[in-house]
């Protein structure tokens, strides 16, 4: 899939070991490589779903439209579907194999108040 960033800032901050591992550790920052090399190299979001270790899954709620991989201490990279409109299957639900380009949102655990 094409990955594109949010903004400068989080895309600089990805794309830097040095600068993840110093702002998220060495093993978040090491989940987050990961992760996105995993969007980069699935030919759509369906082909993500297979590792297990990610947790993917569709946000709810404010954050509908968006997902999530899950890393560590209830951080998660969340991201959207780059298409306006997003794909569709015919029970209204989105239809991830249609999902080949998403924007990098964050990396927050959104559980924290």
């Amino acid at each position: 899939m094409e990955i594109t960033f949010k903004n400068k800032k989080l895309k600089m901050l990805c794309e830097s070991e040095k600068i993840l591992k110093k702002k998220h550790g060495k093993q978040n920052a090491e989940y987050i490589q990961v992760g996105l090399a995993l969007l980069d190299s699935a030919p759509n979001l369906s082909e993500v779903y297979w590792v297990s270790r990610f947790g993917l899954h569709q946000l709810k709620g404010g954050r509908k439209g968006q997902f999530a991989l899950k890393l560590l201490d209830g951080k998660r990279l969340v991201f959207k579907p780059k298409s306006d409109p997003v794909p569709q299957n015919d029970d209204g639900g989105i239809d991830e194999e249609k999902i080949t380009e998403v924007t990098i949102l964050e990396i927050v655990n959104y559980h924290r108040k």
